[in-house]
Parts: structure tokens; C-alpha cells; sequence
């Protein structure tokens, strides 16, 4: 049973959560795209057994902490490649690298009070991409997550900002999950709202090159950004969602220049 928790576990952590019913929504949503999905699990549950082999925080093991960056590293191996038997076993190495950079950055980042939130996810797979071009692996078939000129109503962008987290930018998956935030948190749930709000209506007020503009990936950053600076490192307020609208402009700039960064690479 503890296995099963410490896997679930993962999943909520995405969004700075530990309900047990979010998790299995998150969970249920994944599996909306079987491939990524079934991967996604993989790399949860083999870093989960390596970290408990190797004696590690078993605290940290049964919140997740240990999975959820592997839990990220196998969606987006899942949606990025198509299935082949040599797939399965990328998944498992890249788990078990991705562990190790948690457990180094918890290390260095965690005597000075810093979270290292996702980077070890990043580091993962931006050294995946490239190395995938040695590999005989082939692209999943992914829908494009451009904007059209803006006749989309911006509900469709939040809800697959929100899929977007678990590499699933799709209406189905990223209502899905919003039913469950608001199910478990009426904060997170109005944080995510105001972020991406705020986002949607300043990139609207700007020039911004509308065929350059991905709501998913920009979406889903500022979304959490809010929920965390909002209402996680600091007690939920009229302050701090003043903060939150504040800092929109820098995430926005950091995440089209990330974006951009990427997309040479």
C-alpha cells in the first residue's frame, strides 16, 4: 500500500498538492494519452524503487519528491516519442539519472533553503533531445499547440495550459484536472485563474507575433509560477495576488525566451 501512495503521491506534487483523489485525477488524466501515460508511471516507479534501495529520505520517497521529476521526464518521453522496445528502456535510465540530480540538487540547493522544484527534470530531458538524434527513435504524432489568431475562446488555452503540465495540452485532459483543483483547492484553483488571466490580457495588449505564441507552454509556467509564489512560499492573500500579477511580465518574458532558447536547440 505504501508503494501505491508513494506513487500516487507523485502525481499531486505537480501541483504543489498531496490530496490523494488529486493524484488519481492526475493519474486518470495521464492515461488520456496511453503511451505518455504508461510511461509517465514507469519513471515513477522505477526511481521510487531506486531510491528506496539506495536508503534514501523514505519521508521523501512517500511525498513524491523523489518521483515527480521522474514522473515528468517519462510524459515527456512518452509524448515526444513513438512506442518502441528501446523507448522502455530510455524511460528507466533517464528515471534513474533524473533521480540522482534530485538527490545531488537537493544537496546543494537545500543547505542554502532553495527548492529545486523541476530542475532536474529540465536538465533530464534537454539532454535527451539531443542525444534522441543518435537514436533510432521516431516523433509522436502531436497536434500543434500554436494560437490562431486569437479566435480560440481563451478557456480552451487554460484548460490546455493546464493539460499541458502532464504533456496532454488537450481541452479533455486539462478540464479534467481542473475539476480536480477546484475540487481541492479553491485557492489554487482561483491562483491558476489570475495567472493565466493576467497573462492572456497582457499578451493581447502587447505585439506580440501571435504565430509564435504557444499557450501550453507559456500557460502552464505562469499558472504555477502563481500557485507557488501565491499560495505555497507565501500565505495566501490580497498581497500576495497582488504579487502574483506583478511578476506576470517577468515570467512571460522568461518563458518566450526559454521557449525560444529551445526551439533553436
Amino acid at each position: 500500500m505504501n508503494r501505491v501512495r508513494q506513487t500516487l503521491n507523485a502525481y499531486s506534487v505537480l501541483f504543489l498538492s498531496d490530496r490523494l483523489e488529486f493524484s488519481v485525477i492526475l493519474l486518470l488524466a495521464s492515461f488520456l494519452h496511453p503511451w505518455a501515460g504508461f510511461c509517465g508511471l514507469l519513471s515513477v516507479i522505477f526511481a521510487n524503487e531506486c531510491a528506496m534501495a539506495l536508503g534514501l529520505s523514505t519521508f521523501s520517497i512517500q511525498k513524491g519528491y523523489y518521483g515527480f521529476n521522474a514522473l515528468l521526464v517519462g510524459l515527456g518521453i512518452g509524448s515526444t516519442f513513438a512506442m518502441t522496445p528501446l523507448l522502455i528502456f530510455l524511460v528507466i535510465a533517464a528515471s534513474v539519472f533524473c533521480l540522482f540530480l534530485t538527490v545531488v540538487m537537493e544537496g546543494v540547493l537545500g543547505k542554502y533553503g532553495l527548492p529545486y522544484l523541476s530542475l532536474p527534470f529540465v536538465i533530464t530531458f534537454w539532454m535527451i533531445i539531443p542525444a534522441s538524434r543518435y537514436l533510432p527513435l521516431s516523433h509522436a504524432l502531436v497536434g500543434s499547440g500554436a494560437i490562431s489568431q486569437g479566435y480560440l475562446l481563451p478557456w480552451v488555452h487554460y484548460f490546455r495550459s493546464l493539460g499541458a503540465v502532464v504533456f496532454s495540452p488537450d481541452v479533455l485532459t486539462g478540464g479534467l484536472i481542473a475539476i480536480g483543483l477546484f475540487w481541492v483547492s479553491r485557492i489554487a484553483f482561483g491562483l491558476s485563474l489570475v495567472g493565466f488571466f493576467g497573462v492572456w490580457f497582457l499578451t493581447h495588449a502587447l505585439p506580440v507575433h501571435w504565430a509564435f505564441m504557444d499557450y501550453g507552454f507559456l500557460g502552464y509556467n505562469v499558472i504555477l509560477t502563481s500557485m507557488a509564489l501565491g499560495g505555497v512560499f507565501l500565505i495566501p492573500s490580497f498581497r500576495s495576488y497582488l504579487l502574483v500579477l506583478g511578476l506576470i511580465p517577468l515570467t512571460l518574458l522568461l518563458s518566450l525566451a526559454l521557449n525560444g532558447f529551445v526551439s533553436r536547440g
